[in-house]
Order: structure tokens, then C-alpha cells, then sequence
């Protein structure tokens, strides 16, 4: 004869909730895959998983696509230009753009450029002779250059 199995009722987990420095971290490094910023969180001292980091970026709305930065390939794109010659302007210390740490090897292609639209609205101004401002997109221009 078999014992009768006994429910045992689990209580719903209480969610931890995120702490301002926790937040602040997450912001910073939005444009970050969910692992490197596991990993700058672990160095502050917060735990969190890599799903939980995920979760809370859709939470909060910063996903990598809307992450307030700008791709060499896609601001090559906006400003119709080809990306060696952005490539050059980066190299040359006109445009500032950094490089976001997310590990990948350069089979993969290397570690991308991340332009923040600061950024891009300092190059304009400074380099106005280096455009052709009949290509570019006029509503995206007025946006960068009023983005504060």
C-alpha cells in the first residue's frame, strides 16, 4: 500500500525589488548585453541573475534597440555616408563613440561602436563642411541637434 501524497502549498515568491544603485547601473549600461552587465553588477556588489536583468530592462523600456545610441553602420545610414569614412572620422578623434565590452572576438566581427546622440550633435556642429546636409534626413536632424 502506497502513502496518500501530501500537498504541500508553496507561497507565491516575493520579488526583491530593485534598488536605486541597482538601477542607476542598469541604466548606465543599458546598451550592454544582459551578461556583461550581470557581471558590472557583481563587481558592485548586487546579485541578480541574467533573466532578471532582462526582465527589468523590458520592465523599465531599455532595450538594446532603443538604448539612446547610435551603431557606426546605422549613423552611416542616416547621414549617407559610407561607414570606412565614419570609421575615419572615429579614428581621427572627430566623432566620439566608445565601445561597449560585449566580448565578442573578432571572427565575430569585433566589438561594435556605440555614438551617443551628444555626440553626434558635437560633430555636426564642429564639422558642418564634412556633410552633405541635402541627404540627411531633415525631422532626425532637427532631433539631434535640439536632443539636450
Amino acid at each position: 500500500m502506497t502513502k496518500p501524497k501530501t500537498i504541500v502549498k508553496l507561497e507565491p515568491k516575493i520579488p526583491f525589488r530593485w534598488r536605486q544603485e541597482e538601477l542607476a547601473i542598469l541604466e548606465k549600461n543599458a546598451d550592454k548585453p544582459a551578461l556583461r552587465i550581470h557581471k558590472i553588477m557583481l563587481t558592485h556588489g548586487y546579485r541578480r541573475s541574467v533573466e532578471g536583468i532582462i526582465q527589468e530592462r523590458k520592465r523599465k523600456g531599455m532595450t538594446l534597440t532603443n538604448a539612446e545610441r547610435y551603431t557606426l553602420q546605422g549613423l552611416a545610414r542616416i547621414l549617407q555616408v559610407s561607414e570606412p569614412k565614419v570609421r575615419g572620422w572615429i579614428r581621427d578623434g572627430l566623432l566620439k563613440a566608445t565601445r561597449p565590452g560585449t566580448g565578442r572576438i573578432e571572427q565575430q566581427g569585433g566589438d561594435y561602436y556605440a555614438i551617443a546622440p551628444k555626440d553626434i550633435r558635437n560633430f555636426i556642429v564642429e564639422n558642418t563642411s564634412k556633410l552633405d546636409f541635402c541627404k540627411i534626413d531633415k525631422y532626425w536632424l532637427v532631433d539631434i541637434l535640439c536632443y539636450k
